[in-house]
């Protein structure tokens, strides 16, 4: 009598939906495929991308996320209608929805960070033809974006550099060479502790590590405005004697835990096994849910 029509996640599936329901596809894109075929409209959003509480880099680096990781060019990849519906099942796909779960985040700063640059991604790829999408070129022009987010006082996701983890050994001397998930963005370094800023020393060559030592880097644009800050710390290390192995087996063992939370090996340690064993090949193997995997 008020005109309102029903939507919900695609739990609605599994009681019967009215004819009108619309389908808020989460768990995946199969109900958002099964609620298309049988008519009922469709917004896809399921957590593979687009869920902008999870990981955009590294769970192990980043503030508390979730731990499934979905970066920047995963979102961008996002295809919205399934290879499954034909033209006219395929009419009934609204569009998507971007996700944002505040349990682990605390700060509207925080949210922001969450969302950009990853709903500007959503959103290239909704309102443009799949055939036109060219990720280098989006994020080359995301240099323009980023500099527009900082003039408006915006919190955004600066990814940090890459070649190092917090715990490195060596055994003599050892080259650390950093990287830039997105070109031509700054790295700048210290080797004495402190928190690098744009008067640090920039990165432009491999740095030779000769004693311990902590070094910290941090990707920073040109505005000042810049990443987490990665942290290496560097002792002396000596090989020991090589230990010989026996019993040799064929194959990969493995062990399939599963848990809320899983960023390490160590992690791993109280949580449920649910299946173990070994492998001939590098695939998931039976009773191993697939979804959060890359």
């Amino acid at each position: 009598s008020k005109n309102r029509k029903l939507i919900g996640w695609d739990e609605i599936l599994e009681g019967g939906l009215a004819p009108e329901a619309t389908v808020m596809s989460w768990r995946g894109t199969k109900g958002g495929i099964k609620a298309a075929k049988e008519g009922h409209d469709v917004v896809m959003s399921p957590t593979s991308h687009c869920y902008f509480d999870y990981s955009q880099y590294n769970p192990e680096y980043e503030p508390e996320a979730s731990n499934v990781l979905t970066n920047l060019e995963k979102v961008y990849a996002f295809n919205p209608i399934p290879a499954e519906l034909n033209e006219r099942e395929a009419k009934h796909i609204l569009g998507a929805q971007g996700n944002i779960w505040t349990e682990k985040i605390y700060t509207p700063n925080r949210v922001e960070v969450m969302a950009l640059p990853r709903m500007t991604a959503l959103s290239e790829v909704l309102w443009t033809d799949n055939k036109q999408l060219d990720f280098t070129d989006f994020r080359n022009r995301l240099m323009n974006f980023y500099t527009r987010l900082s003039w408006l006082n915006y919190h955004y996701f600066v990814p940090m550099p890459t070649g190092m983890a917090n715990e490195n050994m060596y055994v003599t001397n050892f080259v650390l060479k950093f990287d830039s998930v997105q070109q031509n963005f700054p790295i700048y370094y210290t080797m004495d502790g402190t928190e690098p800023t744009l008067k640090s020393k920039k990165y432009k060559k491999p740095l030779k590590i000769a004693k311990p030592i902590t070094v910290k880097a941090k990707t920073i644009l040109l505005y000042g405005y810049g990443s987490e800050v990665m942290t290496g710390v560097f002792n002396p290390a000596q090989l020991t004697e090589a230990i010989a192995v026996k019993d040799v087996r064929a194959g990969l063992q493995f062990s399939y835990y599963e848990g809320n939370r899983i960023i390490n090996c160590d992690s791993t340690h109280n949580l449920q096994l649910i299946n173990s064993g070994i492998i001939n090949e590098i695939k998931l193997p039976e009773n191993c849910r697939d979804e959060n995997f890359l």
